[in-house]
């Protein structure tokens, strides 16, 4: 297979990296042969000698082994379901981090609706404005166009505003209006997702921007693949495998007009990459893999586990977090904890079994005691019908109320799409 390259920065150079050339330095360093760097004493050699961007080579792994590595995966994640559907983290004592964890979309001031109710009524007309405009730039594609990147940075400032306001509004509306076309829910979701994950790091608002505009088009790519493939309602074959591992060159290259920085090329192009080397298309390995990679790969799991798929139905969250945190699957564990710790063990919008026989929804995360966050009864389990709304806030010190285990609400005739968490 022929190689590929890319022309990086020399602070994007890591070990394990194959270097073919030098592309920018102030010195007049030569390189005579390809070579792999071994240890980070080279890269600062390197930069001692005015080296600036390097070329780096990668050979693509080969598929077959990558798919079957990925299948082996969904076997076990399969056989888990079960369990994983049913169990939460009781015995887990971490702490979320609420709205914004360090606080970094706080450095620009919006003016904010007066109430709780407003900023849902918000997020609830943003999330169909997210799948709106993916859907737009769907037809731009299918026509041979480029996409209309102002009409989406608009509307992902949106999203960076209501994060900024009140972020359990979004987070709660956008899980629970995951019905329709998984594709374009899957892009709102996992843009809302990136940039609370990015501020919940710590990272700069400028990072949490470009995060969100990464997590909304990682998987436009996806865009190309026939529908007879992305629909079909069987697992897929493995000739049908290799044509959806081709989703993320078709990514790069319908982003390639849009100007995104090498960072945020790089972490379209390797979020399918495993810390094992297990990972597509490169089988890179540890830290070969970028860190926004890391970080979109567990948003990327966590949002795809939770969705209806015409082949696979939606596991609890709570089943989704217990894959993203076992090292057996590949991900970066420390990413995964602060993952759990953003967005919670009960995450806002998930459905839970209460002690008082009720179904309820999660609308707002307590910061300081994530198992016992505020619900909304939805169902009775003893009439087994839908019930009047009451709201607990489980952290209160007399509350008797509390979760018995985390729900797949569709289990029990459910449709959270339809659900008004407000009134």
């Amino acid at each position: 297979m022929q190689p590929q390259y890319i022309t990086i920065p020399i602070s994007e150079l890591k070990p394990g990296m194959l270097v073919h050339s030098i592309a920018q330095q102030t010195g007049n360093l030569t390189v005579k042969h390809r070579g792999k760097i071994k240890h980070p004493s080279i890269i600062e050699k390197l930069i001692a000698s005015g080296v600036q961007r390097v070329v780096v080579e990668r050979t693509k792994r080969a598929s077959v082994e990558s798919i079957q590595a990925l299948n082996d995966r969904k076997k076990t994640v399969s056989s888990l379901k079960p369990y994983l559907a049913v169990r939460s983290n009781a015995n887990q004592t971490v702490t979320p981090d609420i709205n914004g964890g360090k606080g970094k979309l706080l450095a620009k001031h919006y003016d904010a609706p007066a109430t709780y109710a407003e900023e849902v009524e918000f997020a609830e007309n943003l999330v169909k404005d997210l799948n709106e405009v993916f859907h737009y730039q769907r037809i731009n594609i299918e026509k041979g166009l480029d996409i209309d990147f102002k009409k989406i940075d608009v509307i992902l400032e949106d999203v960076m505003h209501s994060l900024q306001r009140n972020s359990n509004a979004l987070l709660c509306v956008s899980m629970l209006r995951n019905g329709g076309e998984y594709l374009s829910n899957h892009a709102a979701h996992c843009a809302v997702l990136m940039c609370y994950f990015a501020d919940a790091l710590g990272l700069s608002y400028d990072d949490c921007k470009k995060l969100c505009q990464v997590g909304y088009l990682f998987d436009i790519g996806m865009t190309k693949i026939p529908k007879s493939v992305t629909h079909k309602m069987d697992p897929p074959s493995l000739e049908e495998q290799l044509t959806i591992q081709s989703h993320v060159q078709h990514s790069l290259d319908i982003v390639e007009p849009l100007h995104f920085d090498n960072q945020q090329r790089i972490a379209i192009e390797q979020h399918h990459e495993r810390l094992d080397g297990t990972g597509y298309p490169y089988g890179l390995e540890g830290e070969q893999i970028d860190k926004y990679s890391r970080m979109l790969a567990i948003v990327d799991c966590f949002d795809a586990m939770t969705s209806h798929r015409p082949y696979q139905k939606a596991a609890s969250p709570a089943a989704a977090l217990k894959v993203i945190c076992n090292p057996d699957y590949g991900y970066d564990q420390k990413l995964a904890v602060k993952f759990l710790r953003a967005i919670g063990i009960y995450p806002a919008g998930s459905a839970v079994m209460l002690n008082n026989k009720k179904l309820a929804v999660v609308i707002r995360i307590n910061r300081d005691q994530p198992l016992k966050p505020v619900v909304r009864t939805i169902f009775s389990l003893k009439n087994m019908d839908y019930c009047a709304a009451e709201e607990f806030d489980l952290s209160e010190t007399d509350q008797q109320i509390s979760i018995i285990k985390p729900v797949i609400p569709e289990h029990y005739g459910i449709n959270l799409a339809k659900l008004d968490i407000v009134n």
